[in-house]
């Protein structure tokens, strides 16, 4: 059987990359050090070059490889890239009103009162009784507004 490399390897190295990547300097090469650290992994540089050129073959990030002597001596990551950003949870969904509706359920089975519950069942029962397309629209205006500025 083969091992689950993208819940073991994969993703927790593609998290730390994104977070790594949003603290640095733009244009700069990211630290392997300071990914796997953050990833809490430990990887040789083989087990390092065959996790980002999985990561970069998947078009979740972007990274120089860098050949010599028959084979791949170096991989030097630059960045995520959009299937990278929204596989961590860090891009807007596709459907950002469906999205808003997924969690306002998850907050009406997580409150911890009834009166919560029922103020939380109020926003839902108004999102829903705008339809569809206003709140798409609203949604949408509102997420170009607080990533814009």
């Amino acid at each position: 059987m083969v091992d689950d490399t993208w819940l073991k390897t994969d993703l927790p190295l593609l998290c730390a990359i994104v977070e790594v990547e949003a603290e640095g300097s733009p244009g700069w090469m990211i630290d392997q050090n300071e990914v796997l650290e953050r990833a809490d992994l430990t990887l040789d540089q083989d087990e390092w070059i065959r996790a980002v050129m999985r990561l970069q073959g998947g078009g979740y990030i972007v990274a120089n490889v860098l050949r010599g002597g028959g084979g791949v001596m170096s991989c030097i990551v630059n960045g995520s890239l959009e299937p990278g950003r929204r596989a961590t949870g860090q891009w807007p969904p596709d459907d950002a009103y469906l999205s808003l509706i997924q969690v306002i359920n998850e907050r009406i089975d997580a409150a911890p009162d009834e009166p919560t519950k029922g103020r939380l069942r109020g926003a839902l029962d108004g999102v829903l009784g705008v339809g569809r397309d206003i709140g798409v629209d609203v949604t949408a205006e509102w997420l170009k507004r607080i990533t814009m500025g």
